[in-house]
């Protein structure tokens, strides 16, 4: 759950301090493949993504995940006790340095008072330590401003590390950069001759003249490449020229060409108009108690609560002539309602004049909570394996469950225990101060409704998709499998915690599923018998 500038090679970095001296071959040589390795990307900024660069945890399982999100990172203070040179100069550069790791800043960790100076309560101590070694490292290494090196915190706090950093660590960041540049360019110029050499395109001694470097065979090419360059531009821009003639002419007709050239315009003045007020949080989060951020949503999920359990009461299921489809099973139709709404708000994040209103209901960030949202984040999702997986399965068990508890049953424990798991992970989030996180998706409601289902189904044997495995191989039991789902998510926390690498799955809204799924799997399981014993007498 939460760079849009063209790169380029890290080799054209602006601070060239090495001149190609060895020969004119190797110059040509240098040059030749420098232009063929410029790369060009075209980022497009992501229309539902929050735009004030909060990153987003996605309750979903990270086999499909892209990019498409970024993460938040737990804080953990970890300092070594060994103790480690302030390094500022990128010769003194140790040679297993890694940017993840980063350089010491000072002697003595920074404290917690220094930690609310600089960033205010918006991250901890621990966090704040890996944002200023990783920062001071990338400056004594010289990738600061290298755009193939990602910052995986926000702007805004990296802008603040960094002003901290310059004004008492200070380090030459220009010649560093500048340095970092001339050994790649060494390496580059290394590599590219002995390639060369290698495959029989260069020859130092492989001149007519009295040159003792002679004519490089990249040259050849080159002037080769060049001239029928200029032939093919010339030939399309004749027939560019007719095409437009032809245009001009008729008025009606629009002549296709043989090549089309893209360019990127200005972002259109509406679309600029709906990304900017999709923007819904404030620049830094307010300052409130966890209670003043919590009571809001936990009144809204005991009210949801309260309310499923009275629908689950009052509600009779309608006679067949009402349905719509009377011929399809009502669990079927119950669940593909469920699946209609979930695409329906994920069609809606595609279209730039509803992003506002998602951003505000349908989508949670700890660091400004809106009571509504932990109500509509479950029904929301941004990415298609996002959707495809959680429907998949809600699908598959959902359809089962309400087969043993009814419509009215089913419904009400799929919305509190929606409202429930996403109500857990704010509170997680939140009394971890982790404000720079946001979490969508129903894979909270979907494992409450696995963990209902296999707690309910605990004695018999699993088999998936109803053939496998086979009756005389070896199952697993329901219960089995359920303790399998928990460990992984429990084992992912550990992780999270224990490294603080940052998280794509928002396994706290997991845990929270589990939970929902046991405190209902004892009343639901009593409907079970009922609506079984209803059938036996009937």
């Amino acid at each position: 759950m939460n760079s849009f500038w063209p790169t380029f090679p890290r080799y054209l970095c602006p601070y060239p301090q090495l001149a190609l001296r060895k020969s004119h071959v190797v110059e040509n040589l240098v040059r030749t493949l420098s232009h063929n390795h410029i790369r060009s990307y075209s980022h497009g900024t992501i229309p539902y993504r929050y735009s004030n660069n909060i990153y987003h945890l996605s309750r979903v399982n990270p086999l499909f995940n892209v990019n498409y999100l970024i993460s938040t990172k737990k804080a953990t203070r970890n300092y070594s006790t060994k103790k480690e040179p302030i390094l500022r100069h990128f010769n003194d550069l140790p040679e297993d340095y890694d940017d993840s790791k980063g350089l010491a800043y000072r002697e003595k960790p920074i404290s917690s008072a220094e930690t609310k100076e600089i960033f205010g309560d918006v991250i901890d101590i621990g966090t704040a330590d890996r944002v200023l070694r990783g920062l001071h490292g990338r400056r004594v290494a010289g990738t600061l401003e290298d755009p193939m090196y990602n910052n995986v915190f926000e702007k805004k706090i990296v802008d603040k590390a960094l002003i901290w950093l310059r004004e008492n660590v200070p380090v030459n960041e220009d010649l560093n950069a500048g340095l970092r540049a001339e050994k790649e360019l060494a390496e580059m110029e290394s590599d590219l001759v002995a390639d060369a050499e290698r495959i029989g395109l260069y020859n130092p001694n492989s001149g007519i003249e009295k040159d003792i470097y002679g004519q490089s065979a990249f040259d050849k090419i080159r002037e080769s490449n060049i001239k029928k360059r200029e032939l093919d531009e010339a030939i399309q821009k004749e027939k560019i020229d007719q095409a437009d003639e032809i245009l001009m002419n008729s008025g009606s007709l629009e002549i296709p060409t043989a090549k089309v050239e893209l360019e990127r315009s200005e972002e259109h003045p509406w679309l600029k108009y709906y990304r900017e007020r999709a923007n819904v949080l404030p620049d830094t989060p307010p300052v409130m108690t966890a209670w003043q951020r919590l009571w809001p949503s936990g009144l809204m999920m005991l009210g949801v609560v309260a309310t499923s359990l009275v629908f689950a009461m009052v509600y009779s299921p309608p006679k067949k002539s009402a349905r719509i489809f009377p011929d399809m099973p009502i669990s079927a139709a119950t669940v593909i309602g469920i699946i209609i709404a979930n695409t329906t708000i994920f069609c809606m994040w595609r279209v730039p004049m509803f992003w506002r209103f998602l951003n505000k209901y349908f989508i949670t960030f700890p660091g400004y909570p809106r009571s509504l949202s932990i109500l509509g984040c479950f029904w929301s999702h941004q990415t298609i394996p996002h959707l495809v997986l959680n429907m998949s399965l809600l699908y598959f068990i959902g359809t089962k469950l309400h087969e043993d508890i009814g419509r009215g049953n089913f419904l009400a424990f799929y919305v509190s225990a929606g409202t429930m798991s996403s109500f857990f992970s704010l509170f997680c989030w939140v009394l971890m101060k982790n404000f720079s996180s946001s979490s969508i998706g129903a894979s909270g409601a979907v494992i409450a409704v696995m963990t209902a289902y296999l707690i309910s189904n605990r004695g018999e044997k699993m088999k998936f998709f109803g053939v496998f495995p086979p009756d005389n191989w070896p199952s697993i039991s329901a219960i089995a499998l359920l303790g399998l789902l928990l460990s992984y998510d429990l084992i992912a926390l550990r992780r999270f915690h224990k490294t603080g690498k940052g998280l794509i799955v928002d396994h706290y809204g997991h845990l929270g599923g589990y939970i929902a799924g046991t405190l209902w799997a004892y009343p639901l399981s009593l409907k079970s018998g009922e609506k079984k014993a209803r059938h036996k007498i009937g």
